[in-house]
C-alpha cells in the first residue's frame, strides 16, 4: 500500500508539474495550474485521492 501510494504521488506530481508548465495561464486565474509547482501539488493530491478512494 505504501509503495502504491508513493508511486501514485510521484507520477501524479510529475504529470501535474508538466501540465502546469505546458498549460500555465498568464493571468493567474487558475492558481493550481498557473505554474509547475501548483500543477505538481494538484496532480499529487488528485492521485492521492484516487489511491485512497479506490
Amino acid at each position: 500500500m505504501i509503495l502504491k501510494t508513493t508511486l501514485a504521488l510521484i507520477i501524479g506530481g510529475f504529470l501535474g508539474g508538466v501540465m502546469g508548465y505546458l498549460l500555465r495561464c498568464s493571468g493567474g486565474a487558475c492558481p493550481l495550474t498557473c505554474n509547475p509547482w501548483g500543477g505538481a501539488i494538484f496532480g499529487a493530491l488528485l492521485a492521492l485521492s484516487f489511491v485512497l478512494n479506490g
